[in-house]
């Protein structure tokens, strides 16, 4: 990426799921990876997320999520944290 926030929050969340080494179990099993970059250059956030759909109703179960976020100095961090995980939730559910 010619922008390193960018390859680098997609690079550090992509390690920290093990994105090279992910193995598919089954045909209902799905890997994903979203990125945003909020209001041009403010933030930019990775995600990366193993679902499984459940067959007997069809149902999907998030196995695991990792995220990475580079926002610049945040004081306090909680409230990112807070943020990200919202946002996971919130979209999930859409």
């Amino acid at each position: 990426m010619a922008d390193n926030r960018a390859g680098n929050v997609m690079l550090t969340a992509s390690e920290a799921f093990g994105w090279k080494t992910r193995k598919k179990t089954s045909p209902l099993q799905g890997f994903g990876m979203a990125f945003a970059r909020y209001k041009n250059l403010g933030a930019y956030c990775a995600v990366f997320m193993e679902i499984k759909v459940e067959r007997d109703t069809g149902r999907l179960k998030v196995r695991r999520v990792q995220a990475d976020v580079n926002c610049g100095e945040v004081v306090p961090p909680d409230g990112i944290q807070n943020q990200v995980e919202g946002a996971i939730i919130q979209s999930l559910s859409w």
